[in-house]
């Protein structure tokens, strides 16, 4: 009769021990600054533009980058194609290319594919840092993952470094699973 008793009492005791939920603070990834070798870059000019026949310019930006008192042009491409209306006929993944042209020099800020989702920059003055060049920020946003990448000019060294300022798949406990996004989708 003790070892039931025993038996029982050990079995309510596991039961109670396995219903106690346990939960661990929630954390954002953030890209350590520590480790330059995984977030910082430098790209140097080529002479051919990356960008393939038949791509589709999804964006482009003028502006005077690398103070050399001309603009260079900043545009955003995609392998998807158009149709005969001229709408981008999207797939649930595309190449993309991010790239800048300066005279007959051409720097490929990003290359890569991008599945179910969009690329998105923006081009921004910093008044903190008076003498800075202005900084190209990409948003690479895809449903299992987030990151936002500067690229900034350096005058003195006549290339561009890409920092790596958020990267939801550094996150080791899996990245994410974007349920809603209020950036609008390319047309």
């Amino acid at each position: 009769m003790k070892r039931i008793f025993l038996l029982i009492a050990l079995f309510i005791t596991i039961g109670l021990s396995a219903c106690t939920e346990k939960t661990e603070p929630v954390s954002f990834p953030v890209v350590p600054s520590e480790t330059p070798a995984l977030i910082q870059k430098n790209i140097e000019p080529a002479a051919t533009s990356a960008v393939s026949d038949g791509w589709t310019q999804v964006s482009t930006y003028s502006c005077d980058i690398d103070e050399d008192g001309q603009d260079e042009i900043i545009s955003l491409y995609t392998s998807a194609g158009k149709d005969k209306k001229g709408k981008i006929l999207w797939d649930d993944g595309q190449n993309w290319v991010l790239e800048m042209h300066d005279g007959n020099e051409y720097y490929t800020l990003f290359s890569g594919y991008v599945q179910l989702g969009n690329l998105y920059f923006e081009v921004s003055d910093y008044y903190k840092d008076s003498g800075t060049t202005p900084v190209v920020t990409l948003i690479e946003s895809e449903s299992a993952n987030f990151k936002v990448i500067n690229y900034m000019y350096d005058v003195k060294e006549k290339h561009y470094t890409q920092k790596i300022v958020f990267d939801s798949a550094s996150d080791a406990s899996g990245g994410i699973n974007r349920k809603f996004s209020s950036i609008p989708v390319i047309e």
